[in-house]
C-alpha cells in the first residue's frame, strides 16, 4: 500500500541549498556516501556501547530491575539513532521522514520484533509491562490520534510537551514502582 500510495503522489525536491555548487562524479559521490554511512554506523555502535553498557552496570549495581533497565536505558539507547535521524530530517526540511521513521519503527518493534520473538519462545509479561508500559503506550497512541484528528497537517511544539511529560512520568513511575528500593 505504501508503494502504491507513493507512486500516486508527485515527488518533491529536497529543500536544500547544496544543489548550487558543483556536482561530484557519480562514482565519487557513491564512495563518499558509503564512507559517511560506515563512519556514522561506527559512531552509533561505539556510542551506544559506551552509553548503554555503562548505564546498565550502574543500574544493576544499584538493584534496578531488568524491566526498568529495558524500558528506559535500552529503549533510549536504541532510539538515539532515530532521534539523530529525526533532527537531521527536520534540518533538511523533510519532516514527513521523521514521523514515518518513528511510527514505522514502533510498528516494526511491536508487530515484527515481538511477533518473531514470541514465535520463537513464549514471552513472559511482567507487572511493569502490564500495569505501566501498556497503559502508557495506549495513552500516547490516543494523544497522537487526537493530534492527527485535529485536522492539521503538522505537529506543533505544544504537542510535544505532553509527550515529553509522558516519557518523564513513565521513567519516574518505572523507577518508583518497579525500581526495587523506594
Amino acid at each position: 500500500l505504501s508503494v502504491h500510495w507513493s507512486r500516486q503522489h508527485s515527488l518533491r525536491e529536497p529543500n536544500s541549498q547544496e544543489n548550487n555548487g558543483p556536482k561530484p562524479s557519480n562514482a565519487g559521490a557513491i564512495v563518499k556516501n558509503l564512507l559517511f554511512i560506515l563512519a556514522g554506523l561506527a559512531l552509533v555502535v561505539c556510542g551506544s556501547e559506551l552509553l548503554i553498557g555503562s548505564a546498565k552496570v550502574v543500574c544493576v549495581k544499584h538493584g534496578v530491575p531488568q524491566t526498568v533497565i529495558a524500558g528506559t536505558l535500552v529503549a533510549f539507547g536504541t532510539s538515539l539513532p532515530e532521534l539523530v535521524t529525526a533532527i537531521t530530517s527536520l534540518i533538511k526540511g523533510h519532516s514527513e521522514l521523521l514521523v514515518g521513521n518513528v511510527i514505522g519503527a514502533d510498528i516494526l518493534n511491536v508487530l515484527f520484533v515481538i511477533g518473531a520473538a514470541a514465535t520463537a519462545k513464549p514471552l513472559q509479561i511482567d507487572q511493569a509491562t502490564l500495569w505501566l508500559m501498556a497503559p502508557m503506550m495506549l495513552f500516547v497512541l490516543f494523544c497522537l490520534r487526537g493530534y492527527i484528528m485535529s485536522g492539521r497537517d503538522r505537529f506543533h511544539r505544544w504537542q510535544g510537551i505532553p509527550l515529553l511529560a509522558c516519557y518523564a512520568a513513565f521513567v519516574f513511575l518505572s523507577l518508583y514502582f518497579f525500581g526495587g528500593s523506594h
